[in-house]
This record gives structure tokens, sequence and C-alpha cells, in this order.
């Protein structure tokens, strides 16, 4: 009889190093058939300690707070139809709120910030297509040599990477991210996003002060 072999998907490992985020961030804006608005969320996405691009994508202006500067994102799972949605409420530091700015200044007439045509947000594929036009061009040439492609969720993991190198605990990384953020106690519990907020404030400083190092740019938490 055949045996069944149950299909284990490896785990990605692409993680920008500390060169290729730099030339990633100092290009990206620069990059022919990478609009402006794109590259603003790329380096949104960054700056917020790797949040998740599409819920980022999902966002309209309502869920930013440039005065208390936090973002509240929502982020959906289930099976079998049913869908759970769990607010993940972001702190903002100077950086991304100067990323909101600029952005505000081209989308703020739209529902939407991150939003090409002004009739719906960006869908994920668009992402992907931008990164593919970054990779082909001569700024993606680092020391003569092509770097190995990468996606959307790769600049999340880079980010996990880099709070991992600087010393910044799995505990402050993962409420960050809002990973592992499920469970009896967190749903009964730990449900309120603003109780967490003081540690993300935590994180997302000590994030901060990692990519201005490596960005080589002054501090801006």
């Amino acid at each position: 009889a055949v045996v069944g072999v149950k299909k284990v998907s490896a785990p990605a490992t692409r993680a920008l190093s500390d060169t290729e985020l730099s030339k990633f961030w100092g290009t990206v804006e620069t990059t022919e058939g990478v609009g402006p608005v794109m590259a603003l969320l790329f380096k949104f996405v960054i700056a917020t300690g790797g949040q998740r691009i599409f819920n980022i994508c999902q966002t309209t202006w309502d869920d930013y707070d440039l005065e208390a500067r936090t973002v509240r994102l929502f982020h959906r799972k289930g099976r079998g139809g049913q869908t759970m949605s769990r607010p993940h409420l972001v702190p903002l530091t100077e950086r991304a709120v100067a990323i909101l700015e600029r952005v505000k200044e081209i989308n703020g007439c739209h529902p939407w910030p991150w939003t090409t045509t002004g009739k719906q947000h960006i869908v994920v594929s668009s992402p992907d297509h931008a990164l593919a036009d970054w990779l082909r061009s001569e700024h993606a040439v680092i020391e003569g040599k092509q770097p190995p492609s990468f996606s959307p969720r790769d600049l999340r993991r880079t980010c996990t990477q880099l709070m991992q190198r600087n010393g910044i605990s799995d505990q402050l990384s993962d409420l960050l991210q809002a990973h592992g953020q499920t469970g009896v106690a967190n749903k009964h519990y730990r449900n309120n996003p603003e109780a967490a907020l003081p540690e993300k404030q935590r994180a997302i400083e000590l994030f901060e002060h990692a990519l201005a190092k490596v960005l080589g740019k002054k501090q801006t938490a």
C-alpha cells in the first residue's frame, strides 16, 4: 500500500543583511517602476518593526492617531469559514510619523493612505511586483553582486532578526509584531490593546535605535 507523506513546508530563511537593508532603504524611492507611495509603504513596514504588510495596506486614515502616535491594525485568522479579528495597536516613532506625513500629502484626500488608484487600497500582489523592479535595477547591485531575491514577508523577518542581533528580547519582539498572541489567557484576559502599549513602546524605541545604526543616520525616536 502507498504510504502517504505529509507535506511540510520548509521554513523561509531569507533576511536582508544590514548592508542590503541600508541600500534598499536608500534607493527604493528612486527606483524606476516603484511609485512613491509603494516605496514609502516598504519604509513604513520597516519603521514599524516589520508589521505584516497587507495589514498595513488595509488601514484607513481613521486607524491612525498621529497625536497619540499609534496605528490600529487588525489581524484576521480563522478556519472553516470562521474568521477571528483581533486588534493590534502599534506605536509610531518619529521616523514612521514623518513617512505618514509624506503619504498624507499624496493621499490625504482618499480613505486609505496606501493606495495608488484612490479607488481601493494596495492589493496583496503589488508589493511583490515592486520588489521585483528593485531587484532588477542597478540599485540592487552590492559590491558588484546581485543579492538573492526577497519578498515583502522577508522584510518582517529582517526586522525580527535585527531586534534579535541587538539584544531585544523575544518577548518584546513578539509583542511588537503580534506573534503568538493567541490562547486562552490572551483571548480572555490580555485582550486590551492599550494595556500592552507601554511594552510595545519600549520595543519600538529599542528597534529604532538598532535601525538608526544600520541606516547610518541620527536616531529619530
